[in-house]
């Protein structure tokens, strides 16, 4: 996994997931490492957030739901959307357009 500012790759996960199974970890633990190989991707960037002051942090869908990324997330004083905004069509528009916004926004902000 590559993190740089606001970018991360997740290319290599599912070999290094694969590995720490083949290794001998149990299938909960194994799910956990994932796990924690996502989020720690997710924290990264959005501690690369700090650099923009006033940009909010929302996490929507399945796994914003997740304990272990709300409790890793609890120092960006991010919010979580409720499961009744996190799906269908509508809501992927939606998260489209916020996604131009914050290109938008980063791209007239760049703080260098």
């Amino acid at each position: 996994m590559k993190c740089s500012g606001l970018s991360f790759s997740l290319s290599g996960v599912e070999n290094k997931v694969m590995q720490y199974r083949a290794s001998g970890a149990s299938a909960e633990e194994t799910a956990r490492y994932a796990l924690l190989s996502v989020i720690s991707a997710v924290t990264a960037a959005t501690e690369a957030l700090k650099q923009y002051p006033g940009l909010a942090v929302v996490f929507s869908g399945g796994v914003s739901g997740n304990s272990l990324l709300r409790e890793r997330c609890r120092e960006f004083d991010a919010a979580f959307a409720e499961p009744r905004f996190s799906l269908g069509q509508r809501l992927r528009h939606r998260a489209s357009h916020m996604v131009s916004i914050t290109e938008t926004y980063l791209s007239n902000n760049n703080p260098e």
